[in-house]
């Protein structure tokens, strides 16, 4: 049969995936960090009005990138003197500069 051929159907059914948001993920990555405390450089010592000193540790990359006030005291006087002694903060409530250090990791709150 000289002039038969045959002729193939291939039907493609479209994929879609769903393409990782990598941000997102790195964001949650970080506060993950924060929460359990994985790795941490900074050692945060808040003193509420009653003078209760409580412990908070943190990431100073996190810090610095984000807030300008944090960059500049990392990486002045406070890194001069070796980077070691906590960092005081006072009058403040711990549950609020929990907050504010989880809306500087990119929590939603």
């Amino acid at each position: 049969m000289p002039n038969s051929f045959t002729i193939e159907f291939c039907v493609y059914k479209q994929v879609v995936w769903d393409a990782p948001n990598f941000a997102i993920d790195v964001n949650r990555a970080f506060v993950k960090m924060f929460t359990d405390e994985v790795d941490t450089d900074i050692e945060l010592h808040v003193v509420n009005s009653e003078g209760n000193v409580t412990t908070i540790l943190c990431h100073s990359f996190v810090l610095k990138s984000q807030s300008p006030v944090f960059n500049q005291m990392l990486n002045g006087k406070w890194k001069e003197g070796g980077g070691k002694e906590p960092i005081i903060i006072e009058d403040v409530e711990p549950e609020v500069m929990r907050i504010f250090l989880r809306i500087l990791y990119g929590d939603r709150i």
